[in-house]
């Protein structure tokens, strides 16, 4: 038998056929699920730059943060706390004239006197219904 007679046989025919349909697929799978992979690396790319980018910002405030100028701003701010030697005006008792063509005057504002704890409670207690 020789190999002409071979594949004129219907069997091997449609052997030969079968082989050749599932390489096709093969092929076919192999690009798609190429394909996928370099949606999925582009995808993990873009997600990698946005980390990237987030730590540097992140290092940029941890170093910020870390630094004299802003304990000592946040210390100014927050603490009211001051630097030796320096002189410190309050000017938050003080609202500016309503004429600003005038130079700024700072006319002081009332504020209500505050009463210790101990004696808002002796007030709760012994005289109810007056309001101080």
């Amino acid at each position: 038998m020789t190999i002409k007679e071979f594949f004129t046989i219907p069997s091997v025919r449609f052997g030969v056929h079968m082989i050749l349909i599932l390489g096709v697929m093969i092929n076919v799978y192999q690009l798609y699920r190429l394909d996928r992979i370099q949606k999925d690396l582009i995808k993990e790319t873009s997600i990698l730059s946005l980390l990237t980018q987030e730590n540097s910002d992140n290092k940029n405030e941890k170093d910020y943060f870390g630094s004299y100028l802003f304990k000592e701003t946040y210390a100014k701010e927050n603490s009211n706390f001051k630097v030796r030697g320096e002189t410190v005006i309050d000017t938050s008792l003080s609202e500016p004239d309503s004429n600003p063509k005038q130079a700024t005057v700072y006319r002081p504002v009332e504020t209500k006197k505050v009463k210790p704890n101990w004696q808002k409670w002796w007030d709760m207690f012994f005289l109810p219904g007056v309001d101080n």
